[in-house]
């Protein structure tokens, strides 16, 4: 981990990288306890010129009494128009690319290997229920099929044990999903958190792919038919794994294809720019109960919003011109918190990584 200063400078620059973006609410989903004061440092300074949602991490192998440690820290924890804490950080399992991401069945390419969860069958669920009982949300981490299922069976557990509310319970990636699970989203109000981006073939090629395999690749982010289905998916960036710029995330939805727009794949599954802006602003709203404070442009809605260099459904036919396009101007509650015009230069990312790992120790921000 990083010296809590320079941590601290980090997240100012996630913040100005991302209103540079055109991004107005950022979901940092990995707090850890000690790191609550860096945030309240921030926003007592007046430096949060985003939205900042901070999901607490919670390790798997953690026991009751720090879940309660978590309640009171959330409760005691400081808020704002601009920082809200509460969502609670999980993990089912971990990445397809190294062969970590619990599997319903063998990895194409390793036989009699499936993966494994992140921890031992049932903490999931004991964790999940008890934390819905203390009324957090839970932000789920999980990318293989096994991996969501085991997921969606702790959310649906939680509802079974504690009642029925409007929880909006999140599962974060939800990136080779069985088709008897997808039904489950809508049913059980889970919020698919996802990101386009991620299932760009110069990213999957070669890794991603030849682990699920050619006779799973139907289950690969299945951006339409979740929506489709009628449940909420919200799409981010999960920066640093892939770029801040959500124009590229709204290129990779519409197009399923590379960055220069090479081997295409998967296009049941492609978005229009509808779909995409909504999974972009409203649908995130909704997962964090604000649909009637942000993500929509009418009376008594919060203004945060951006003005981009071009009209984007002027693109949609030509979704490679999207990528040469910029954020003008970004708004949060009516203040301009960027002006291209005006800004220094924003620094050059060097491209997406290709996993999201539970033990990763740099910044990242479903953003």
């Amino acid at each position: 981990m990083y010296a809590p200063e320079r941590r601290y400078r980090k997240l100012l620059g996630s913040l100005e990288t991302a209103t540079a973006a055109g991004i107005t609410t950022v979901v940092e989903p990995q707090v850890p306890l000690a790191e609550i004061d860096l945030l309240q440092r921030a926003r007592d300074e007046g430096r949060l010129s985003s939205r900042v949602i901070a999901a607490l991490f919670h390790p798997m192998g953690s026991d009751g009494a720090f879940r309660q440690r978590l309640r009171e820290a959330a409760d005691a924890a400081p808020g704002g128009d601009r920082l809200a804490f509460g969502p609670v950080k999980l993990y089912a399992d971990d990445v397809v690319e190294p062969h970590n991401a619990w599997l319903l069945d063998d990895y194409a390419n390793r036989p009699g290997h499936r993966g494994h969860p992140s921890a031992p069958l049932g903490e999931l669920t004991e964790a999940v229920t008890e934390l819905d009982r203390l009324g957090f949300q839970t932000h789920t981490h999980a990318t293989g099929d096994g991996g969501i299922r085991l997921a969606l069976d702790a959310i649906e557990h939680a509802t079974r044990a504690n009642g029925t509310r409007d929880r909006r319970h999140g599962i974060v990636h939800v990136e080779c999903l069985a088709p008897e699970d997808l039904p489950r989203f809508a049913r059980l109000g889970v919020t698919a958190a996802m990101q386009p981006r991620h299932c760009s073939p110069d990213l999957v090629a070669g890794t991603w792919m030849e682990n699920i395999g050619e006779a799973r690749w139907d289950r690969a982010w299945r951006l339409r038919s979740l929506m489709a289905s009628g449940a909420h998916v919200a799409l981010s960036s999960d920066w640093q794994v892939g770029e801040m710029d959500p124009l590229i995330g709204v290129y990779s939805a519409l197009t399923r294809a590379g960055l220069d727009g090479r081997d295409a794949w998967t296009p049941a599954e492609r978005l229009g720019l509808d779909e995409t802006l909504r999974g972009y602003t409203a649908e995130g709203a909704w997962a964090w109960h604000r649909e009637h404070e942000y993500g929509v442009i009418r009376e008594g809605a919060h203004a945060d919003l951006v003005a981009w260099s071009a009209d984007l459904y002027a693109l949609e036919s030509d979704p490679a011109a999207l990528l040469q396009q910029r954020a003008e101007i970004t708004w949060v509650g009516g203040e301009i918190v960027h002006e291209a015009a005006t800004a220094r230069p924003a620094p050059a990312h060097h491209g997406a990584l290709t996993s999201c790992s539970a033990h990763a120790d740099g910044g990242h921000a479903h953003a």
